[in-house]
């Protein structure tokens, strides 16, 4: 029996679309939840541009279970978070850290069953990857701890002993979760926040020390911590915070964003600090925080609305974002997660649309006259053998011609350049032929020109003659001096001068 749900998703201009999905009977360890309550966390700000149904905190009461259930029963109050599913075999699943699963076949927030989420009336999930809420944790209340609990929990569980001293930065969401949970473990904890206003609510919730970091440069008087937590929407300073931290302490930024983390090194390298990703908890982890939220009392301080289009608006609206501008490359991920999640969504709409219902039919078919199935299954298989062959035969035919269709095009535009080429090398050759010939016939004129013009100067002419005067002493001796000039003029003469 399928079940039409209303659903909240996202939209390529920010917009909250209210649409319907149709969400099949559930199978094998699959569960069926009518959603009752949903978080809203600051990831979801980040996939509302994309086309597909927002939330990942809900909790809800199960409606109907698969055959293959054997854990949970109609009516039990059930909470879920990002993980949706995991392979099961890969190190990590293994080791218990599946929460970091990362092969195929695992399903995520945003990555998988775009059709359906904490923004809607129901949903379908596996057994596996839902936590029953307990008795003493209100469905409000867990709402929010199915990400933003499971996520400090993790950190707590995993890295913090109860001798420790941990920073908390910012008291937001996360920051106000994440001191109750390690307040209630015996923590040290030490709270920055950016003004005075929150001193009160901090301490209230079991800080042992409030600190205001607006204007602060360098923290005096505080001492040493082994770990800081950093749940602020967008990455702190970080130089006033690290002359604070121990030898071998670890910095944990949640801060779920895309710029890049700039933190000064050389600190880091001679406190020997870690820094430390972590996102939401293993299952295991998932069960023990509701079970210690359950006995401490931890209350997430909550607002509520309706869960209708104007509820999810307002809700959305609340979140206090980063006013950093986004990067290209934010830009270029948005873009590429709207095509994939336009992808995925057809992709999902057919599977639901037509091959789970065409799958189902088939099934009840053989079911029921298993033999006539048989016989139009074989006949349906014969019958597809020449189809098959019809359509290779075309796909063959296709790609020849068009094979033949890239080759005479390329023999084509191969003579085509040859000609010209072998055009433009003859033009030069003639041009420079030409050149030549042309130069030759300059040179020769010129040169025969010459020697005719000399020719004609030198023929039956005697050399002119010039006298040139001497000294007196020398006049003595002989009368005059005659000087011989092969280049004398037609107008010179030869004179003599004698002596006195």
């Amino acid at each position: 029996m399928t079940v039409e749900a209303t659903v909240f998703k996202g939209s390529s201009s920010g917009e909250i679309v209210q649409s319907t999905t149709t969400l099949e009977t559930p199978k094998g360890s699959q569960v069926l939840v009518r959603t009752t309550h949903s978080g809203i966390c600051g990831t979801d700000e980040h996939f509302k541009h994309r086309d597909m149904v927002l939330g990942h905190e809900g909790v809800g009461i199960v409606e109907q279970i698969g055959e293959g259930v054997v854990a949970l029963s109609v009516g039990d109050v059930v909470g879920w978070g990002f993980t949706h599913k995991t392979c099961g075999r890969c190190e990590q699943c293994l080791r218990g850290q599946d929460n970091f699963c990362r092969a195929p076949g695992g399903e995520v927030y945003g990555r998988a069953n775009l059709h359906q989420g904490s923004f809607g009336s129901h949903a379908v999930w596996d057994e596996s990857f839902l936590f029953k809420v307990p008795a003493g944790v209100a469905p409000e209340h867990a709402a929010p701890l199915m990400c933003g609990g499971a996520t400090v929990f993790e950190i707590m569980q995993t890295y913090v002993r109860p001798t420790d001293r941990v920073g908390i930065i910012g008291l937001g969401g996360l920051g106000h979760m994440a001191v109750q949970f390690f307040t209630k473990a015996g923590v040290d904890v030490v709270v920055f926040s950016g003004s005075e206003g929150k001193r009160a609510e901090a301490l209230a919730m079991g800080a042992n020390e409030f600190y205001a970091t607006k204007g602060v440069q360098t923290f005096e008087g505080v001492k040493p911590l082994d770990h800081l937590v950093v749940t602020t929407n967008a990455l702190p300073d970080w130089n006033p915070y690290l002359g604070l931290m121990k030898p071998k302490s670890s910095i944990y930024p949640l801060t779920a964003e895309w710029s890049n983390l700039v933190i000064p090194i050389m600190p880091i390298i001679l406190g020997g600090m870690s820094i430390v990703g972590t996102v939401i908890a293993s299952r295991a982890n998932q069960k023990r925080m509701l079970e210690f939220a359950a006995r401490h009392s931890i209350r997430p301080v909550i607002e509520e609305f309706k869960l209708d289009k104007n509820g999810v608006e307002e809700g959305m609206q609340k979140l206090p974002m980063s006013d950093r501008e986004p990067p290209t490359r934010e830009y270029l991920a948005t873009s590429f997660d709207k095509s994939a999640s336009a992808v995925r969504a057809y992709t999902d709409r057919f599977e639901t649309a037509y091959a789970r219902p065409a799958l189902r039919k088939s099934t009840q078919y053989f079911e029921e006259v298993p033999i006539t199935a048989t016989f139009v299954a074989v006949f349906a298989a014969f019958a597809f053998v020449p189809v098959a062959v019809f359509i290779v035969f075309s796909l063959f035919s296709v790609l020849s011609i068009f094979f033949l269709a890239l080759s005479t095009a390329f023999i084509l535009s191969s003579t085509l350049l040859l000609f010209f080429t072998s055009l433009l090398l003859l033009t030069l050759c003639v041009a420079f032929f030409f050149a030549l010939c042309t130069t030759l016939t300059l040179v020769s004129t010129y040169v025969g020109y010459r020697l005719v013009t000399l020719t004609k100067n030198r023929v039956g002419r005697p050399y002119p003659r010039r006298v040139v005067p001497v000294p007196r002493k020398l006049s003595e001796e002989s009368e005059s001096v005659v000087v011989v000039e092969s280049e004398a003029t037609d107008s010179e003469t030869v004179k003599q001068e004698s002596s006195d």
